[in-house]
């Protein structure tokens, strides 16, 4: 019985928070849709470094030699696009090793820190090797090596508004008819994820008298953006001319949205969220809802992101013989 409450308990959270499946790379998505409009993430870091080796060991005397390898792995649904120009830096090494490059497969190097990979196809491995030489030490000396990965991405996100005719609306109430509309928000792959979101659907729209436009009958959007993934944004902030928010011919209002970011800072981020942009959307056409009519919000953001990591390596003082 405990059991059986257990994983009740579970499999809300599974679908409220996302995770990823232990002992696998796979990312259950986010689907939430208990309060608000119903929610569908898709994967939130695809570049990353899934592991790094010193072969032989992670120990040498002074004067010795290993290799550093880092694993580089491209997560993105198999269907994607290959991921384009991703770097991996060896940045930083304590100044206690000599750095010469190795191998960099599928790319080629820039300088001796940096591997250039011109093309990543999903679900592949690249493998970079760095040669390390430890300089003369008096006493035993560790070191946290550091390693990055740096890409572009672009994320994309569509949310569904839903228009209502108010007197149709009415005639459904007064038969003891219910509606029920919260929309539906889906959100691509990337560790980046920009939300447009109108809250309180469906939107009523009243024609009667001739009304038309913004009187006819308008709704409140918000836009802001969120950064899911287990990296950095570069300079945490988007570039406003990076940012492409489109309501479609039909929905006016979404350009207010975007007009409220500054255009010489571009969007940023306190946190790991930027503020909430809010908007007034309304239909150019009212007049053709005669029941019922849901259209497509889009945006799409493009931005640089970097994701880190660490491996401990250790160097002993030559053995004095005498």
């Amino acid at each position: 019985m405990r059991a059986l409450l257990s994983l009740a308990v579970l499999i809300p959270l599974l679908f409220i928070s996302g995770c990823v499946i232990p002992g696998t790379d796979l990312e259950i998505p986010i689907i939430s849709d208990l309060f608000g409009p119903h929610k569908e993430e898709f994967r939130h870091d695809v570049i990353v470094i899934s592991g790094i080796q010193a072969i032989p060991s992670h120990t040498v005397r002074s004067g010795q030699s290993l290799t550093f390898r880092v694993y580089v792995q491209n997560l993105q649904k198999p269907e994607s696009e290959p991921q384009e120009d991703v770097e991996v830096e060896l940045y930083d090494d304590c100044g206690i090793f000599e750095v010469r490059k190795g191998v960099c497969s599928g790319g080629e190097f820039d300088g001796t820190r940096k591997c250039k990979l011109k093309k990543m196809y999903p679900r592949s491995t690249a493998i970079i090797d760095w040669r390390l030489t430890s300089n003369p030490v008096k006493i035993k000396t560790s070191c946290d090596v550091g390693v990055l990965v740096r890409y572009k991405y672009t994320t994309h996100t569509t949310s569904s508004v839903s228009f209502v005719n108010q007197e149709e609306y009415e005639n459904l109430v007064a038969q003891g008819k219910q509606f029920s509309e919260k929309g539906t928000i889906i959100v691509g792959e990337g560790p980046v994820k920009s939300y447009i979101e109108v809250p309180d659907q469906p939107i009523m729209i009243d024609i009667r008298g001739g009304r038309s436009g913004e009187e006819a009958g308008k709704g409140m959007m918000s836009f802001w953006v969120e950064n899911k993934g287990h990296g950095e944004l570069e300079k945490n902030r988007i570039d406003y001319k990076d940012i492409t928010i489109d309501c479609g011919d039909q929905v006016v209002g979404c350009d207010s949205c975007k007009k409220r970011i500054d255009q010489e800072k571009g969007l940023v981020l306190i946190g790991r969220s930027s503020p909430k942009y809010s908007c007034e959307i309304y239909l150019r056409n009212p007049q053709f809802i005669t029941q019922e009519k849901t259209y497509q919000l889009t945006s799409k953001i493009t931005y640089s992101y970097k994701f880190s990591k660490k491996y401990k390596l250790t160097v002993e003082p030559e053995i004095e013989l005498g």
